[in-house]
Order: structure tokens, then sequence, then C-alpha cells
């Protein structure tokens, strides 16, 4: 997988295209770490939230992905805070460290950052964040 700045369509259908290959993503996972955190696509929003929503659904790459994603926590677009619980909440229990980091979202001044915090824990730890009923 390679981005091109200069195609920004294509780098997206490129992003989203991995969020179905499971295991088969994983060598690529390198290289979405790499654009997410490049300088060339800082302010590109929309790359760089097909990026962090990958990260949440590539199998078997937790490890690797989590650090990028606990990273996001702290950004100062509520959007991209926002989506990168919801990629941790994607990992489901195998994010189960991360709770103590994503309560914190709780106090986000963001209304979509505590929703998405709320809904990551019931996927994530759901015996200690139950779905009320």
């Amino acid at each position: 997988m390679a981005l091109n700045k200069e195609s920004g369509t294509a780098n997206l259908h490129a992003l989203y295209g991995l969020n179905h290959l499971g295991t088969n993503a994983l060598p690529d996972l390198a290289l979405v770490l790499k654009h997410l955190k490049s300088t060339n696509y800082a302010g590109d929003i929309p790359i760089r939230y097909a990026a962090i929503e990958t990260l949440g659904h590539l199998e078997g790459g937790a490890d690797q992905s989590m650090p990028a994603l606990l990273n996001l926590l702290n950004d100062s677009d509520p959007d991209i805070r926002g989506v990168a619980i919801q990629s941790l909440g994607s990992l489901g229990t195998q994010a189960i460290q991360v709770v103590p980091a994503i309560t914190l979202a709780f106090a986000d001044p963001s209304f979509a950052v505590r929703w998405r915090a709320t809904n990551a824990l019931r996927i994530i730890a759901p015996e200690q964040f139950p779905t009320p009923r």
C-alpha cells in the first residue's frame, strides 16, 4: 500500500480497503502508522480519520496500533480523539489495559468524545460498563 498526497480519494479507498483484509493487512500496519504520523497528512482530516479507523480493524495488530491510538486521545481535534476511542473499542477485549485512559475521556469537553468513550468501554469491558436496560 502506498499513499499519494495528490490522490486523496485513492488514499481513502486504500485505507478503508485494509479494514476488510483482517490479518492479511498486518504487513501494511507499519505503513498506516507511518502515514498517520506523517506531517504530510497532518492537516488532512479524512486521511487521518481513515488511518485511525483502520488501526481499530486490523486483526492481530492491537499491540502495535494501541500506542498510536492512545497518543491520539490528546489530539486537539475532538473528531480525531473520538475516532481514536472508537477504534480502541473496535479492538474489543484486546484493549482492556487502556480502560483507564478511555475513562479520562468522560471529562472531555466534547459530548461526542464522551459518548464514544461510553460505547467503547461497553465493548472492551462489558462487565465493568454494562449496557443499561
